[in-house]
């Protein structure tokens, strides 16, 4: 889900993150260096020799694989594509479904990338990569469990008859859930060292870049990668949000729209451009692109949270509880995301208008306070600090530091410790302790990135809330500096901003009230 109050109930869609299992997400973005995830129910067992098993298949470009981990978020992701794929199964129509099964998680289209595996795995159940895959991606499996289920699986496997890039690749996961990451990067650029034009080398090589911060290295990556393989469509996708995260919104642009004009049937280039529309403030055509995505693929769940979102900011609160009602109709998502949109829709406005009292009352009637680290927490947070609920920030809080503390960590970890930083601002500003607010936000600024709309609008929304203590504090050179900065990328925000429409707290409300 993507707010300004930015914390989702899914990861980034493609943000690199190289932990282990988990399911795929819709709502993150671009490729991560994860291989074959694993783990499912299937039994481990060695792999027949090779003279009954390979078949090679050379055909049309085979696009693969988007797995995203956070949630994770965050994300994770895998392309996986090459002229001449080789995957070792018996069964020639096993090889169809798996491939199948990569081009739908190339598009982000999860539940039919299951299905894909899932049949592949039926037709030929000794089909390694295939079996790797489908555990993977496959939802339902505790952590734990799914992390002890893929190390068996990768322990059974007999590399022998296997191909050099299958190899490779489960030597590489091997190494990831043993938490060797060292030595899965010596794996990966003695690979690279063979095969310097192996795009699924490179697409991991890149994602390493991208989550260790050398983004300058992980854009030089990926543009090499999508010459060596143009049909490598989701390069460009990774290529857009690196440079959405260096600010370069220019080339992040040409960079989805390249993407767009390649898979124009497909959902997940019109989100993408759509989320740098709306980080940018460019909200009608924010609308159009998140219509297009869910016009193409109508389970598409990211596109219904920023759609919502872009109705929001840019005023039209109608058309949001209308999209909410439309999604309660139809029900494209689970039960539980409808939850959440709603939940985002319905307290948004009373946020605000700094509506407090009302924005946790109609909290309590929707549910919206269950659980979880979702943008409902970060509103309902802000809504009882400054009513002076404390025990009810001491409880959201609670669950923000269980996240901090699992021990994968990973990218809700991270938003988590963004959240706790963040929050102690909020509670300072109820406190009227400006100094530790001011302290608090900027803190959490240099923890934040313009990485997708929900990570970017939220920065902004943070240096909006650093805006407003400056000004409450007298310093109105520092307020209009950082107004200006807000502007810089989003000048429909900074002019609510200037208008007063947008103020995080009201504190110059509360002031004349005194």
């Amino acid at each position: 889900m993507t707010s300004p109050w930015w914390p989702s109930s899914a990861a980034r869609k493609g943000a690199p993150d190289e932990t282990a299992p988990s399911p795929i997400r819709t709502d993150h973005h671009g490729p991560i260096p994860v291989v074959p995830r694993s783990t499912r129910g299937a039994p481990a067992h060695r792999v027949a020799g090779a003279g009954e098993r390979r078949v090679m298949r050379r055909g049309r470009l085979w696009i693969a694989a988007v797995a995203l981990v956070v949630a994770g978020g965050v994300i994770a992701a895998v392309v996986l594509l090459h002229r001449t794929p080789e995957w070792t199964t018996a069964s020639p129509e096993a090889l169809r479904e798996f491939q199948e099964g990569m081009n739908a998680e190339m598009k982000l289209y999860n539940r039919e990338a299951i299905a894909h595996f899932k049949k592949a795995v039926e037709l030929d159940p000794h089909f390694v990569m295939a079996r790797i895959r489908l555990a993977q991606v496959a939802p339902g499996v505790p952590r734990d469990e799914a992390v002890r289920k893929l190390r068996e699986l990768l322990d059974s496997v007999d590399l022998r008859p296997l191909t050099p890039r299958e190899r490779f690749l489960i030597r590489y996961l091997k190494a990831r859930v043993d938490s060797h990451p060292d030595r899965a990067e010596e794996l990966l650029d003695s690979y690279l060292a063979r095969h310097p034009k192996d795009p699924f080398a490179l697409n991991l090589k890149a994602g390493i870049y991208w989550k260790t911060g050398e983004l300058a290295k992980a854009r030089a990556t990926y543009e090499r990668l999508v010459k060596i393989s143009p049909n490598w469509v989701v390069g460009y996708n990774s290529l857009g949000y690196i440079a959405m995260e260096q600010g370069d919104f220019d080339k992040s642009e040409e960079n989805f729209t390249t993407y767009k004009f390649i898979a124009p049937d497909q959902a997940n280039p019109m989100d993408s451009l759509g989320e740098l529309y709306l980080l940018t403030g460019r909200y009608r055509k924010a609308v159009r692109e998140f219509q297009g995505a869910i016009g193409i693929k109508h389970d598409f769940c990211a596109s219904w949270d920023h759609l919502a979102m872009a109705y929001l900011l840019k005023g039209d609160d109608k058309a949001a509880r209308d999209l909410v009602d439309k999604a309660r109709t139809e029900r494209p998502c689970s039960e539980r995301w409808v939850r959440a949109l709603e939940c985002n829709v319905e307290l948004f406005p009373d946020a605000l208008a700094h509506r407090w009292r009302d924005l946790l009352d109609r909290a309590g009637e929707i549910g919206c306070d269950r659980a979880g680290l979702t943008s409902s927490d970060v509103l309902i947070h802000r809504a009882s600090a400054m009513v002076g609920d404390l025990e009810r920030c001491d409880r959201i809080e609670q669950r923000w530091h269980e996240l901090m503390d699992r021990p994968e960590g990973g990218e809700m970890a991270a938003i988590a410790g963004v959240m706790l930083v963040h929050g102690a601002g909020v509670r300072a500003v109820a406190a009227h302790d400006l100094p530790a607010a001011r302290k608090a936000f900027h803190r959490a600024d240099g923890m934040l990135h313009y990485r997708g709309s929900g990570e970017g609008l939220f920065k902004l929304f943070n240096l909006a809330c650093l805006a407003e203590v400056e000004g409450a504090m007298g310093n109105a050179a520092a307020e209009a500096k950082l107004v200006d900065a807000i502007g810089r990328v989003n000048p429909a925000m900074a002019a609510a901003y200037r208008s007063g429409h947008f103020r995080p707290f009201g504190l110059q409300e509360a002031s004349k009230g005194r």
